[in-house]
């Protein structure tokens, strides 16, 4: 029998979308499947309409501590899969999204590995829609919809820490350090959505995008007080530099950030253009040309 895939999506107030990405699902070519959605505490109708699809192959349940991830750990526990991937209740799966990966993961012969793969974003606005993430060859997610994960490097990523906001800073960094194979497809096996309500407020205000950043941001602090015992010097030094960084992101320190050691240059030109509502504005202004490279 084929091993099985699970799929885990924490959804809140997506009645709007959720029946495309439940049956972009559903409509999956791979047959050993299971979605579980954990619906975090919406106000309209996400819950009800999700019921609506639960069977054998879909399980829905309600979160009993709000929180993304305190959604995404209940829904980890509800099933066990020999492989686990995410998706937004706003987003959907191309037709072969489960079985491209599934073909490129069963021929890594570790247990900890883990498969990077690409997304197309669609929007209602034009400069947010028809992006490939990342567009270059070789180049995958590494958080997200993109990722899939063996069930033993899952298992050492979960329970994600119920103080982030979201999963992608955490499950990546555990990827970075722990995984023991990692392959990437150029498939694009994922459509983002771009909207107002994005988790991750694309869309935002930089007052608001920056308070969002900083606390995604906060998963290097909690990674390295977890496992600063496992890992070498080097790391734990590439890891507090990290951390110093996002600070200094937070807190709009340019110069700081330009004279920080040990930092990558495209990192750094990253989080300087996020450090101010001038370049953020500009760079919101030129998403189109600049996302995904």
């Amino acid at each position: 029998m084929n091993k099985s895939v699970v799929v885990l999506m924490a959804v809140y107030n997506e009645e709007k979308y959720i029946r495309e990405a439940i049956e972009s699902f559903v409509s999956q070519d791979y047959l050993n499947k299971h979605l579980v959605i954990v619906d975090d505490f919406s106000t309209d109708n996400t819950y009800r309409i999700a019921k609506e699809y639960e069977c054998d192959i879909i399980t829905v349940l309600k979160n009993t501590i709000k929180g993304k991830n305190n959604a995404y750990n209940l829904a980890f526990q509800y099933v066990q899969g020999d492989y686990y991937c995410f998706l937004g209740g706003d987003d959907y799966f191309t037709p072969e999204s489960l079985s491209c990966r599934m073909k490129c993961i069963s021929v890594l012969k570790k247990e900890k590995t883990a498969v990077f793969s690409k997304l197309k974003t669609f929007s209602e606005i034009k400069k947010f829609n028809g992006i490939v993430m990342p567009r270059s060859n070789g180049k995958g997610n590494d958080s997200g919809g993109c990722v899939f994960l063996s069930n033993t490097l899952a298992a050492s990523i979960f329970p994600l820490p119920s103080s982030l906001p979201n999963e992608d800073i955490w499950i990546s960094l555990h990827i970075q350090y722990f995984a023991d194979d990692v392959n990437v497809i150029d498939n694009i096996v994922l459509r983002y959505r771009i909207h107002e309500n994005n988790s991750v407020g694309i869309m935002a205000p930089f007052r608001k995008r920056n308070q969002k950043m900083y606390d995604r941001g906060l998963a290097y602090a909690l990674f390295l007080e977890k496992y600063r015992i496992s890992l070498n010097s080097m790391d734990i030094m590439y890891l507090e530099k990290m951390n110093v960084l996002v600070y200094l992101r937070y807190t709009g320190n340019i110069l700081s950030i330009l004279f920080l050691s040990g930092v990558p240059l495209h990192r750094k030109i990253s989080n300087i253009i996020n450090s101010n509502k001038y370049t953020y504005n500009i760079k919101t202004f030129l998403y189109k040309f600049l996302a995904g490279r």
